[in-house]
This record gives C-alpha cells, structure tokens and sequence, in this order.
C-alpha cells in the first residue's frame, strides 16, 4: 500500500499534471535548438570569420529590405494580401537556405571560402621551395656569402618545378579554359616566364675549378643530378657558381623574388576589414578552382568533358585514363600532395579506355578539382587500372543549374549514359556524404553496367542525418521545402558488389 507521502500532485490529478508539464517540455526543446543552432554558428564562425560576418551581413540586409518592403506593400494589398505573400517569400527563402544549407558547394561564397583556403596552402607551399631556389642562386651569383641553411638540391628542383607550374598553368587557363587573367595573375604569370626562359640557359660551375672541372655543364642538369644523389651534400651546393651574362642572373633572381612578395602576401591576412573582404571575393591569384583545374590536366592526363544533362544544362567533368596517369600499375603512390606539379597536357580530343571506370560522387561541399590534392586515392585507382570519371554536380564550379536531392541523381545517370556512348560498360560507383545517394540510385537503376557500388560515410535519408545533426527542427524543415531523400530502398536493392562504409 502506499503511504501518504507517496502520494504527489500528479497522482491526483494526472491530466492536469501533463497539461502544466507540456509547455515544460517544449520550452527545454526549444532551449535545446537554440543551443545546438548556437553551438554550429559558434564552430562556423571559428572557422570561417569572414564568411560568418559576410552572411550575417546579407541576413540584415534582408531583414531591412523585408521589413520596407512589407510596409509598402500593406499599403497597396492590404494586411491579408502583404501576410500572404511574406509567407510565400518566406517560403522560398527557406528553400533557399534549406539548399545552401544541403549543398554548401553551389554557393559562391563557399566556393570562394574553398579557394581561400587553397590559397593560403598552396602559397605556403611554393614559397617555401621558391625560397630554396632564391637562397641558391643568391648564393651562387654570390650576391650572399651566408651558409645555405635548410637548402636541398630537391628543395631547389621543386623549387623550379613550382616556376614551371606557374607558368604552363596560367598559360592552359588563357588558353584552354578562356580564363581571363587578373592583373597580379598577369605579373606572376610573366615573372615565372622569364625565370623559366633564363633556367633553361643557366649554367654553373665549380668556383675556382680550373681545367676539365672548370667546363660549365647546365643548371637544371646539374641540379637534376645533386638531387637524384644518394648523398646530398650541402657543401656541393655552394662549391658552384653561375656562368654566363651576369646582368641576366641578377634579374630573374629578382624576379624569383617579386614571386616571394606576392606568394608571401597571399598566405597572410591583410591590414583592414575592406581590404581581405575585397581579396576574398576576387578570385585567387594561386589556389582556384581554374588552376586546380589545370593541375589535375598537367599532373594526371585529365581530359576536360562536358556532359550535357536536364534542362539544357551541362556538367562540368574529367575523365582520367589510368594509362595516362604517371606511374599507372604501380602499387606505390607515386604523387606527393606537397610536390610541385610540373607541365605536361596538351589539348587534345578524349580518348577513352574500354576498362574498368568509376564514377566518383563528390560530397555536399567538395568540388572534383580538389582531387588533385588527394593523391593517394587518384593513385589507389589509376594503379589497379580502373580509369576515373569526376564531376561537380550541376550547380558547383562551372556546372550550370541548381543542385536537389533529385537532381543529384539525373545528374549521375546523365554520367553513366554518357559513358555508355563512349563504349563504356565496366562502371563502378564510389559516392561519398551526399554523393552516396547518387551512387545509390545509379547503381540500382543501371544494373547493367554499374557492378560495384561503395558507399562511404552515406545518409539513410536526409531527414535523419538533418536530426542527428540540428536536431527535430532541421528535419521538419527537410519536409516543409521538399530536400527529401530516401536511401536505404536504393542501397537495398543494388545486386552489384556494394560495400558500406
């Protein structure tokens, strides 16, 4: 039996108790939200200052021009009419942010954002070898008597190799890509020419070396050999000196250092708000997406294509024969994500193999140029001899449209009918976050010609992944604009080879 005091208030009166009890709840529910919504703004802000100011910016701004635009229409309609027609603007609105939101990726200020961040890297990159390649030529023009400290013979190469970069990438941008330069793009792009014409002539030779030892032998040959050595002595690298015309030396030595300066601003923040907000909305001197583009070409034997798919729009892509890839068959990756990249493709029509290609569905908020910088797994693949075929989907990078849970799954079929035109019919399908709800739905509906399928880190449907990570409130906001998308039938019913990860 129960004593009195056991008795409370909500045995008396139980639905009294649930009544007082539910505003209880939703209020902790809404104090959840709020701090979940407050803890990712706190993250991307962390992360992204300038893009978090940028945004908050435009969420006033559009705000004010709500707020005029609802008192003059009221004027015009009437309440009823201005309430009806905020809430279908409203509406759209979250359709808007609901797909930026689901697709980070077809936004230009992620985009921007993305090469912001390469360019802070790469820059870091190619002045630290560049740096190399100055200290020597200093030292070996004896402009400087100073020990060359943390100078290598493969320090230099690469060094040189970064010149050779610069110039055969800015030069297939004009040329293949019609990218039209910026001003700086233009002075480094004419720097890096004239220091490469002058390497190509340069010559060195021992210092005080008399007879046989005093003949000149190339700059880039000598170089080629130091670095290839199997002891790199630091004191072979100062017993030399550069022949030939002095004045010519001195001059692309300096020009190898207007290449510092303008590396070196690029991957430091600038003085003033108005100054790094102007430079984060230009496209990047080094770091964008257009050279990335290029590297991919250069280093690879990428072949640019464009895939026509709904609605007259096309796709961006790159198909990467796996004979044409440096060091195809090799099991060891042979392309460090930290080394320079040389020249190399020249334009020429698409040559498909009739192998084995995979399809490679990118993230929600990565673009296929930035696999250049993901060696080991371009190289996982090319060595096995499967051939790669990467896109953005529409709405990313150059690709036209606008991305949906849906559309990401035309877009990939638009892929596999292209490949089936072209002969090919051995298809695999790797689809990663997002891209596992493309892979899903291509290799259920073309089991003819898709026989693996890997899904890596996917979603079982948008709606949960949007409560795991915001919580209730997210995943009602899936439904509201219509961002749905259902994975688990797909994956389900694919009898190819599939692998869950």
């Amino acid at each position: 039996p129960l004593r009195l005091k056991d008795f409370s208030y909500r045995h008396c009166c139980p639905v009294a108790h649930s009544a007082m009890a539910r505003p209880r709840i939703l209020f902790m529910g809404v104090l959840r939200c709020c701090s979940r919504v407050c803890k990712v703004i706190r993250g991307f802000c962390k992360d992204s200052p300038w893009v978090s100011l940028i945004v908050l910016a435009i969420v006033l701004l559009i705000v004010l021009v709500i707020t005029i635009f609802s008192a003059l229409t009221r004027r015009i309609i009437g309440t009823r009419g201005t309430v009806i027609l905020d809430l279908t603007l409203f509406w759209l609105f979250a359709c808007l942010v609901a797909r930026v939101l689901m697709f980070p990726g077809s936004c230009k200020l992620f985009q921007r954002n993305t090469e912001a961040t390469y360019r802070t890297e790469i820059s870091r990159q190619y002045s630290h070898f560049l740096r190399q390649l100055w200290t020597f030529l200093r030292h070996a023009a004896k402009q400087s008597d100073a020990v060359l400290r943390g100078v290598t013979a493969e320090g230099i190469f690469r060094g040189i190799a970064v010149i050779e970069t610069l110039t055969a990438s800015f030069q297939m941008q004009q040329q293949q890509h019609e990218v039209r330069l910026s001003k700086e793009q233009e002075l480094v792009h004419a720097a890096a020419q004239e220091v490469e014409r002058w390497l190509a002539g340069a010559s060195v030779r021992e210092a005080g070396a008399s007879g046989t030892a005093a003949v000149p032998l190339p700059l880039l040959e000598w170089l080629r050999q130091q670095a290839t050595s199997m002891s790199q002595n630091p004191i072979g690298l100062m017993s030399v000196e550069l022949t030939g015309d002095r004045e010519d030396a001195v001059r692309s030595i300096h020009k190898v250092e207007e290449l510092l300066a303008i590396l070196d601003e690029l991957k430091n923040q600038k003085k003033g708000v108005l100054s790094n907000l102007v430079r984060f909305f230009q496209v990047p001197t080094v770091g964008s997406l257009n050279q990335l583009r290029t590297e991919l070409q250069m280093r690879y034997g990428g072949q640019r294509i464009w895939v026509p798919t709904r609605g007259s729009h096309r796709l961006d892509a790159m198909y990467i024969p796996c004979d044409s890839a440096p060091g195809a068959g090799d099991e060891e990756a042979l392309h460090e994500e930290a080394q320079p990249l040389k020249s190399g493709a020249a334009e020429r029509a698409p040559c498909y193999l009739p192998g084995p290609t995979l399809i490679w569905c990118n993230p929600n908020a990565a673009y296929y140029e930035t696999m250049v910088y993901q060696a080991s797994w371009l190289s996982f693949w090319l060595s096995r001899g499967i051939s790669l075929f990467l896109f953005n989907y529409a709405g990313y990078g150059c690709s036209t449209g606008k991305p949906s849970p849906s559309r990401i799954g035309f877009d990939g079929e638009s892929v596999v009918a292209y490949l089936k035109s072209k002969g090919i019919t051995q298809i695999g399908v790797y689809g990663r976050s997002i891209g596992g709800v493309a892979g899903c739905h291509l290799a259920r509906y073309h089991p003819d010609v898709v026989q693996l399928l890997i899904a890596d880190r996917t979603m079982s449907t948008l709606e949960n992944a949007a409560r795991y990570m915001y919580g209730a409130w997210a995943a009602r906001g899936i439904k509201l604009t219509a961002m749905m998308a259902d994975n688990v039938d797909n994956f389900w019913e694919v009898r190819a080879y599939k692998l869950l990860i």
